[in-house]
């Protein structure tokens, strides 16, 4: 099991598909850059892994 970060009872796993991670959270984000989603609401960054260095878009 990995790490799982939980917001208003709703669960985000680290490493899932960040398409699907954006879509379950309720809150107005902005995407900073390609890959890169900022929650100023929540003041919570969602990046993908081409966006932190990796290949893939978890």
């Amino acid at each position: 099991m990995g790490i799982e970060l939980t917001i208003e009872n709703i669960k985000i796993e680290i490493g899932e598909d960040i398409n699907k991670a954006i879509g379950t959270l309720e809150y107005p984000y902005s995407e900073n850059d390609d890959g890169n989603y900022f929650f100023n609401e929540l003041k919570l960054n969602i990046a993908n892994d081409k966006y932190m260095g990796g290949n893939g878009n978890s």
